[in-house]
């Protein structure tokens, strides 16, 4: 009875182990982001003029 209490806690550890297994994937993306300006009027006194440059 013992060996097979030992065998299924073995089995047991097997399985949950293969589960936490973790692999590792590298995605290679690539996009384009456009020339583009932005302003912002948040207070009375002070006004924001920005500018985002476009690249890969």
């Amino acid at each position: 009875m013992k060996n097979k209490v030992l065998i299924f806690c073995i089995v047991c550890c097997i399985c949950s182990l293969k589960s936490w297994s973790q692999d590792i994937y590298l995605n290679a993306y690539g996009s384009y982001v456009f020339d583009n300006s932005f302003d912002s009027y948040y207070d009375r006194n002070q006004y924001y003029v920005g500018d985002v440059k476009g690249g890969l």
